[in-house]
């Protein structure tokens, strides 16, 4: 009996299926372990942006008291120096009034954007952490499908070999013609 060059092609590329079926199994553990590492980052964007807005709180605040620390020192240096509270010494106050507004409205504004900035990052690790999971999951069925595909080879290969279990030496039967 010769064992056609076929059979044993059919039988390689089916061990090959088969460890084609390992590699995906472990490059879906990759995607796991990447779609995990995306949430953590998510996490910790989303810790970023919550400490940002307390520290802007804890800066607009800062920003305040100081302006109105520097307010109270040109209302005090104007009444020590007994000057009237009119022309060249409101025109001051309401420049310094207008510096400290400016101020706080570019914190704000800076502090926003830098929360926005963490939060947007939190949702695009997240939705990379999904695609990771979604290709993990691609790799799993890929994985049975080629251990599968590989398991059909074999056998396949193996009960070509002779004819095996076929009557007639291997030629298929037709049911209806009766041979």
């Amino acid at each position: 009996m010769t064992i056609a060059s076929s059979t044993f092609s059919g039988i390689g590329g089916g061990v090959a299926d088969i460890f084609g079926s390992k590699a995906s199994k472990l490059k879906a553990v990759g995607n796991r372990i990447e779609a995990a590492s995306y949430l953590k980052a998510a996490e910790f964007a989303r810790h970023s942006a919550d400490v940002t807005k307390e520290a802007l709180g804890i800066k607009l605040m800062q920003q305040a008291r100081q302006g109105q620390h520097a307010i109270g020192g040109i209302e005090a240096n104007v009444a020590a120096n007994n000057m009237a509270m009119s022309g060249s010494a409101l025109d001051i106050l309401a420049d310094s009034t207008a510096q400290v507004a400016l101020e706080r409205s570019v914190m704000e504004k800076e502090g926003t954007l830098q929360v926005e900035g963490y939060m947007e990052q939190s949702r695009a690790l997240t939705e990379m952490s999904r695609s990771a999971e979604v290709a993990a999951k691609m790799n799993e069925r890929l994985a049975q499908t080629q251990k599968l595909g590989g398991m059909i080879k074999i056998g396949s290969s193996i009960l070509s070999v002779g004819g095996m279990g076929m009557p007639g030496g291997g030629a298929p039967v037709d049911p209806m013609s009766g041979g």
